[in-house]
């Protein structure tokens, strides 16, 4: 497996895994989000990441640097941070370990590019990413009702 930037003919096939996503259990996605613009977005800004397993994208992340979580209080750290957003692995994987790739994947990065911290919102009734999250040694910091559901705010302090 490769973990990678995202390719331009990539765009699609991720595009059809968040597609695959919507409707499974725990997936708050509809077809309203994530969209082709934000998949866009992450592309032109050089922050889509995947999974390939055999030339087939299996899994994919966004890092976003600003958003709408920024102000939030109850951060430990509040500079030189990423939140990471959009995590979506293949029906195909699910239960194999792969979003523990990613994000093991994605603190390498920060750890290579001194980044201080990883935040990121999981939904309350998530077990899955909420089990993978605690593995990894996420705090969870505090709960927030955001797009019509409780979320987790969960910080993940890079040992640099």
């Amino acid at each position: 497996m490769e973990f990678r930037h995202a390719l331009k003919n990539e765009l699609n096939e991720i595009l059809t895994l968040y597609k695959e996503a919507i409707g499974r259990p725990f997936c708050v996605w509809n077809e309203e989000y994530p969209t082709i613009n934000e998949l866009n977005e992450d592309f032109k800004t050089n922050n889509l990441y995947v999974l390939v397993d055999k030339d087939k994208v299996i899994s994919a992340i966004s890092i976003v640097y600003e958003n709408e979580m920024d102000h939030f209080m109850e951060w430990k750290i509040k500079d030189n941070y990423i939140e990471t957003a959009r995590l979506v692995v293949s029906n195909d994987y699910h239960g194999k370990g792969i979003a523990f790739i990613m994000m093991n994947n994605i603190i390498a990065l920060c750890k290579m590019n001194n980044i201080k911290a990883i935040h990121l919102s999981c939904q309350c009734k998530n077990v899955p990413a909420i089990k993978t999250y605690k593995k990894i040694g996420f705090n969870f910091i505090t709960t927030k009702f955001m797009y019509g559901y409780d979320y987790f705010l969960c910080e993940y302090i890079v040992e640099i």
